[in-house]
């Protein structure tokens, strides 16, 4: 309570301590007249703008007067209203004289924008305790604001095209800002582009617009923001707020493509070259060249295929045969390019005949494999263009991939733009598709140079390889040098140049057939490759010459279409068998496209075009593709020359054993690989080594059957005769479940890889396919049967060599039984272990109970316990029943019998949770009940040492008579039934019995006649005693040795002596003469009693 009671204080303590202060600003007429504010600033302004949370310099002036002269701090409150808000002290330097003061300190700015009041007042004590002068307020003083930020740079205006031209971009910021000028801002040049530079800053606000000179040289032109806190809003927040580079901005970039005019344009169309110095004309600048030659002919111009045909077109063009090595020589006066510094640019149209030959080359300044460089095909492999400069060893080389086919133009250019240290390679094909673009960045600080003279086609003869592996095979057409770095869009300008020209007339002819081929493939010898259901594809159709008329097709009629625009019909077509190409089985569903060879196409595409794309839903086995142009009567029809198959890409795999049901291992069981896909009529594989048992299985079993062939309606496959030789679960992981034939027109020619690959490599799929990923787990199997293993048990004699009727018998080995669990082969199913293991002899429905049985009698069971299992984790186990120190039963006891040997049995059911059951005990057919022993003559379970006899007995008790001067016998003995009479049992050396708790005493000098225990000192009047003694325990040949000490002379008496033998039922007998034998014996003892005069002894017999 006291401690409630000061807390409770102390809360109005601190209430009213912030009351107190609270009215001091409200209460402005209580304040000391001793300081008085004159004036406030903040920054040195009476209004500032600031962001959240800014420091604020605050000075104020200060009079103090002559009687209250000390100023010690000052409290300032910035707010919308005094009583808002809490106010701050500040401690500062100590004015204790009268007079008029400056003092400057710092405050904060709040942290949520908007306007605000000002508040001071002076304080003549620390801490602002005392002596608050009247509140100063500075109204609207404070205006918190967020810091401007840029919104965008944007273009302004079109890409420009001319040099001279000036670009603009306009600039928006989110809050209207001073201070923008051009200092504020970058110009970005790259791509080659130069020459650039800012003209003016205009604008006002939030908008502004920077211009700019569009500069010298093409290229790529941006305007970025560099922050430097200059630009601000309400004159004092900085972009982005206080700090350099905060607010950086890249703005969007101009393509500046000015056209650029070339240091050679060679056309090529002259009618013929012959060596005839400057004859291969320069329209340009007059570096008109000269047809030269290693051996043979030299280069010549042709116009029968051009790039372009027709006029206007490209007219003519360079022919160059390898073997001679033909070149171009340019003259000596032309520069070397790069070796000042400057960029330059390559471009030509090229046509090989042989893709494969290296060296060789389309433009060439290396004459002494000094420093030059090179323009070439095939040198880095197959198909690919290069770029060689030995001046810049640091990336020498740099080549495309393989993208130039035979038979075909492309344009080529290569950029090599010295400033910047970079070269690049650029490829497009007739219809101005961008094949190539690569490029390279060297290091050196110069780009080099060769003083020998430049060449076109190949390497000078006074070259170091002046041999015909260094030459073109084949065209070169309008190759153009620039003086400068072109970008990728003017270099497409330059493709569509063509002119007026007389145009030669190919001569006509219609194909002698078509074949269709992967793309880039041989015209006579390509192949189709395999393709996926459901993925489209296409292929090149080809049109086919026979100039000798021999029917035999040479080569790709490369004029067909040159006459009129062909429409030619494209369809599959089943390709099995040798039937004629017109006879072939369409699709059902038909699949064909009409595929048109334009007439005005005929000079790129030369008789060959691709298709569209064919998609198709079904699988096959064997097909063609079907070409017919009908254009005359009769209409030319051509097949491919090869076959190709259309496959499924996976399997969905399922299994009767799914779980439902158990399933013995080596019952059969049906497995289904459905494809999905209609037509698939393969077989299916399963592959046992995707083979996985379930988890923590000892080993996977063997998978056996297989697949019929699938359902061409629905491309499912199903086999029903799959057996699995393990228990428990397995499934197949990735192409467990395959198929490696159904392509095998593919897969003879190596038209696809062999692999289960469903994204093409190089245009190949694999040959194989199956499921993509694991299964779901197939099963439970459990199994077929259980071997079972006996030991030999053997039960112990309860006494030594026999066994009394009735007597508790143990086992001297228990029976033991080796469980082993066995496939339908009869091999052991090693995963039946752990929770796989279903034996369970405590199941209600299959448990396991041993039951016993004699040849001729009852059996009383003591012990019916159920076996103890151990599983040993293979598939094999233990089944322990009983153990060797309890009492298991005994031969039921009923009136007296002969001698005779037990012969016991002990019989058991043995069947798992699964029902599965025994077929073969000891390695011999054998089921239900499995039994040790059996009750009949000389076949049960032995007992130690063979002694199996069983003996009816009893234990005897006979009255007794003497002196009492002497100690008194009374016969105590074991007995058995031999057939007709009760004999001593002198066997029984085993019977073992407690004077004091199985013998019991009576008379009437003792106790009143109360029972005794068997040592108690019986009074024999009239003043001894007797006291029993037992020799034997136990029995010694039968007999317990039992006597009564002498009571001494004079003391004469009897001792009622009864038996108490419960603990030994087998030994109780019928005394008592009502039918069943459930009794003791009992018997008199007398001493020194008399008959008549003679001093005889009474004696009494029991019967």
């Amino acid at each position: 309570m006291l401690l409630r009671q000061s807390v409770r204080s102390l809360v109005l303590v601190r209430f009213w301590l912030c009351l107190y202060l609270f009215i001091i600003w409200l209460m402005p007429t209580v304040a000391y007249a001793g300081r008085v504010i004159n004036s406030a600033t903040l920054n040195g302004a009476t209004s500032i703008t600031v962001t959240p949370g800014a420091t604020i310099t605050a000075s104020l002036n200060v009079t103090t007067s002559s009687t209250d002269n000390t100023w010690l701090a000052s409290g300032w409150l910035i707010s919308t209203s005094v009583t808002t808000g809490t106010g701050t002290c500040a401690n500062h330097a100590n004015y204790l004289a009268s007079g008029t003061f400056n003092q400057s300190f710092t405050i904060t700015a709040p942290n949520t924008a908007g306007t605000y009041n000002a508040y001071f007042a002076a304080y003549s004590a620390d801490n602002c305790g005392t002596g608050q002068s009247v509140v100063y307020t500075l109204s609207n003083a404070v205006i918190v604001a967020t810091a401007p930020a840029v919104s965008s740079i944007n273009l302004a205006g079109a890409s420009p095209t001319t040099t001279g031209t000036s670009v603009s971009w306009t600039v928006v910021f989110n809050k209207s800002v001073t201070g923008v000028d051009a200092s504020d801002f970058s110009l970005v040049q790259s791509g080659g582009a130069s020459g650039a530079a800012i003209t003016s800053v205009t604008g006002s606000g939030s908008s502004w617009t920077v211009t700019a000179s569009s500069g010298s040289t093409a290229g790529s032109l941006g305007l970025n923001l560099v922050d430097d806190d200059s630009i601000k809003y309400a004159s004092s927040i900085p972009l982005g707020g206080t700090g350099i580079g905060n607010d950086n901005f890249t703005g969007q970039v101009y393509t500046v493509t000015f056209a650029s005019l070339p240091i050679l344009d060679f056309h090529m169309d002259e009618a013929a070259w012959n060596g005839t110095a400057n004859e291969v004309i320069d329209s340009e600048s007059g570096y008109s060249g000269t047809a030269a030659t290693l051996t043979g002919s030299k280069p010549s111009t042709a116009s029968t295929v051009p790039v372009s045909a027709g006029s206007p077109g490209t007219c003519g063009y360079g022919v160059f045969n390898r073997n001679n090595k033909n070149y171009v020589a340019l003259p000596s006066s032309f520069p070397n390019l790069g070796a000042t510094g400057g960029a330059f640019t390559i471009a030509a149209w090229i046509r090989t005949t042989n893709n494969t030959l290296p060296g060789q080359r389309i433009f060439i300044d290396d004459e002494h494999n000094s420093s030059g460089y090179g323009f070439s095909l095939a040198d880095g492999g197959n198909g690919k263009v290069r770029f060689f400069s030995r001046g810049t060893p640091s990336v020498e080389s740099l080549d495309t991939a393989n993208v130039i086919a035979n038979n075909t133009w492309y344009f080529v250019a290569a950029v090599v733009d010295v400033p910047n240290k970079t070269k690049r390679i650029y490829v497009f094909n007739t219809a101005g598709t961008l094949l190539a673009n690569v490029s390279a960045t060297w290091t050196e600080t110069s780009f080099g140079s060769d003083s020998g003279i430049a060449s076109i086609g190949g390497e000078t003869n006074a070259a170091g390889e002046n041999n015909n592996s260094f030459g073109f095979a084949g065209n070169i057409d309008e190759l153009r040098v620039f003086q400068s770095a072109l970008t990728q869009s003017s270099i497409q300008s330059l493709m569509s140049r063509t002119r007026s020209c007389t145009i030669v007339s190919p001569v006509l002819v219609n194909p002698v057939d078509f074949n269709c081929v992967e793309a880039g493939q041989s015209e006579l010898t390509g192949h189709l490759y395999g393709k996926l259901s459901g993925t489209s594809f296409t292929f090149d159709v080809i049109a086919l010459k026979d100039t000798n008329n021999d029917g035999i097709a040479e080569g790709a009629l490369t004029t067909y279409a040159s006459d009129v625009t062909r429409n030619v019909t494209v369809e599959l077509v089943d390709g099995s068998g040798s039937t004629a190409c017109r006879s072939r089985t369409a699709l059902s569903p038909i699949i064909s496209q009409t595929l048109s060879f334009a007439k005005a196409s005929q000079p790129s595409e030369q008789g060959r075009k691709s298709t569209a794309s064919f998609t198709v839903a079904k699988a096959y086995a064997n097909l063609r593709c079907r070409v017919t142009d009908a254009t005359n009567s009769p209409s030319i029809v051509g097949c491919s020359a090869d076959s190709f198959s259309i496959r499924p890409t996976t399997f969905s795999v399922s299994a009767s054993a799914n779980g439902s049901s158990a399933i013995k291992t080596g019952a059969s069981f049906s497995m289904t690989a459905a494809s999905g896909v209609v037509g698939y009529d393969g077989s299916p594989k399963a592959d046992p080594s995707k083979l996985n048992a379930h988890s923590g299985a000892i080993r996977s079993g063997m998978l056996t059957g297989t697949f019929d062939y699938a359902d061409l309606t629905t491309g499912t496959a199903t086999g029903s005769d799959f057996i699995y030789s393990e228990v428990g679960y397995f499934n197949l992981s990735a192409q467990g479940v395959y198929d490696d034939n159904f392509t095998e027109v593919d897969a003879v020619n190596s038209d696809c890889t062999s692999d289960f690959a469903n994204t093409a490599v190089s245009g190949k799929f694999g040959c194989k396919f199956g499921n993509t990923a694991t299964t779901g787990n197939f099963g439970r199997f459990i199994p077929d049967h259980f071997d079972v293993t006996l030991n030999t048990p053997l039960f112990a004699p309860s006494c030594n060599s026999f066994t009394y009727v009735g007597q508790p018998i143990k086992y001297a080995m228990n029976p033991v039984v080796t469980v082993t669990a066995k496939n339908a082969d009869a091999g052991t199913t090693q995963n039946y272990t752990g929770s796989y293991w279903k034996i369970d002899p405590s199941h209600a429905t299959y448990g396991i109970t041993p039951s016993y049985s004699e040849a001729t009698q009852s059996l009383t069971v003591l012990n019916s316990s159920a076996p103890v299992v151990a599983d040993n984790g293979n598939g094999t186990g233990t089944l322990t029943f009983a153990d060797t120190s309890s009492n298991i039963l005994g031969i039921t006891r009923g009136n007296p019998l002969a001698t005779f040997n037990a012969e016991i049995a002990m019989s058991f059911t043995l069947r798992d949770t699964d029902a599965v059951q025994v077929t073969n005990i000891n390695g011999v057919a054998g089921g239900n009940p499995v039994a040790f022993g059996s009750a009949s003559a000389g076949n049960g379970i032995g007992f130690s040492n063979g002694y199996k006899a069983q003996r009816w007995g009893r234990l005897t008790l006979s009255n007794a008579y003497g002196s009492e001067l002497a100690a008194l016998p009374m016969p105590l003995f074991s007995e058995y039934f031999n057939g007709s009479a009760f004999v001593t049992n002198t066997a029984d050396n085993c019977t073992s019995l407690s004077l004091t708790n199985q013998i019991q005493l009576s008379n009437s000098a003792t106790a009143s006649g109360a029972l005794k225990a068997g040592n108690t000192a019986m009074t024999i009047l009239p003043s001894g005693t007797s006291t029993a003694t037992l020799a034997n325990t136990p029995l010694l040949a039968g007999v317990a040795g039992l006597s009564f000490s002498a009571p001494g002379a004079g003391n004469t008496g009897y001792i009622d002596v009864s038996g108490s033998f419960g603990s030994l039922p087998w030994l109780l007998f019928d005394w008592d003469h009502n039918g069943v034998h459930d009794n003791s014996p009992a018997a008199k003892a007398s001493f020194g009693i008399y008959k008549g005069g003679s001093q005889q002894i009474y004696l009494r017999e029991v019967y």
